[in-house]
Parts: C-alpha cells; structure tokens; sequence
C-alpha cells in the first residue's frame, strides 16, 4: 500500500499536472453550464408564453442531463486510463519501479487509483451544473441518489476496462482507440436500459454489484500482464 501511494503521489505531481486537471474542469463546467442554462431559458420561456411548462421539454432537460454525465465519462476515461501505462512504458519509467523492487501490480493499481480519482473529480464538480435540470420537479432525491452510484459505478468500471486495454498494446493510441470504441457500445447500452435500473431497486443493486465485481476482475487480470516487462 505505501509504494502504490508513492506512485500515486508521483503520477499526481509529474505525469498528470494540476494545471491541466484545472483546464478540464473549466471547460467542462463552461460547456455544461452554458448549455443547461439555455436549455432551461428556452423551457422557462416558453412556460411563460404558453402559461404552463411543457412536460415533454422537462423531460428531454432530464435526459440531456443524464447523457452529459455518461458523455463525460466516455471522454475523459480513455484520456486518463489508456495512455498511460503505455506513457509510463515509453519513458523506461516502469522499468525504473520496477528496478526499485515495486511490483507491477503496484504501479497498476496506482495508475487506476490516480485515473479513477481524477473522473471522479470531474464528475463530482458537474452534479451541480445538472441538478439544474431537477429544479423543474419530477426527479426526486431517491432517483438523483440511484443515478449518481449508477453514474460512479460505471466510472470506475469504464476506467478499468480502459486500463485493462492498455496493458494488451504498446501503441497508445491502438488502446485509446479502442477504449472509445468500447466505452461508444456500453454508454448507449447504459443509457437504453437506464430507466429500468433508476425505477427497480433489485436492477440497480445488480447494476452496481456487477460494475464493482467486473471492476476488481479486470484489475486482477491487468496486474498479471507482462507486456512490460518485455
């Protein structure tokens, strides 16, 4: 455990630096809250006009808020989880831990934990910006509870499928590619069968056990690769 938080600390100060975190979190913000602010003056607007708000527009506000979140891991897993064993590999600086008597497992789970964190992160400073889209009524604090572990959840179980196809390929641009590929498929089946989890307490328990469980399964399996040690 101490030699995967002296690798987290070192990816968290030389490979991932804060300035960069912050641009991301800028613009991710700035796009969000730009785009919820006008989807919700267009329903407010035409509530006025027509003298009641439009169920139909609430409704569609709901969903562009959920796909926002599932979007948002898509994009930023694969930048944060496929690249960079492969980064780490071409500067020899897997070598150098693992000279040093770390495990290999150790870097993984390192490299995992910092990814993880950082989409978290992201995610976590969004929630506000979306609950925006609560505001109108019709999505009670139960359901915005269900969507946030469902929302997490995948986060860590995308991230370790990211992981775990960077530990298959050298070529970093192969996984990432890949990554996207994958994360296309399982965010537009999440997002298909997402009402049935957010309105049955046994799916959603399901839904979460088995993000967890998959999640710990391809860690196990990424610790064991030996494409690093070529």
């Amino acid at each position: 455990m101490e030699n995967i938080l002296k690798i987290y600390k070192r990816l968290n100060n030389s490979y991932v630096k804060q300035r960069i975190l912050l641009v991301y979190l800028i613009a991710q913000n700035t796009i969000l809250s730009l785009a919820m602010l006008i989807f919700a003056n267009v329903i407010i607007s035409n509530g006025q006009i027509n003298g009641e708000l439009d169920y139909s527009q609430i409704r569609y506000f709901y969903t562009f808020a959920i796909i926002a979140l599932f979007v948002l891991v898509l994009i930023f897993a694969p930048i944060f989880l496929s690249r960079t064993l492969n980064t780490l590999y071409k500067k020899n600086i897997i070598e150098h831990l693992l000279s040093a008597k770390v495990e290999l497992s150790e870097i993984v789970y390192a490299v995992f934990l910092r990814g993880t964190s950082i989409l978290i992160i992201l995610l976590v400073s969004s929630f506000p910006i979306i609950v925006i889209s609560f505001y109108f009524g019709g999505f009670g604090i139960i359901k915005m509870l269900k969507l946030v572990g469902i929302i997490i959840s995948y986060a860590v179980f995308f991230s370790s499928i990211c992981l775990y196809i960077s530990t298959k390929s050298i070529d970093e641009n192969a996984s990432t590619i890949i990554s996207y590929v994958i994360g296309i498929i399982l965010t537009l089946l999440n997002i298909y069968y997402l009402n049935y989890f957010l309105n049955s307490r046994f799916l959603i328990v399901f839904y979460v056990l088995f993000n967890i469980i998959m999640s710990l399964i391809l860690l196990s399996l990424s610790k064991k690769t030996s494409i690093f040690n070529a």
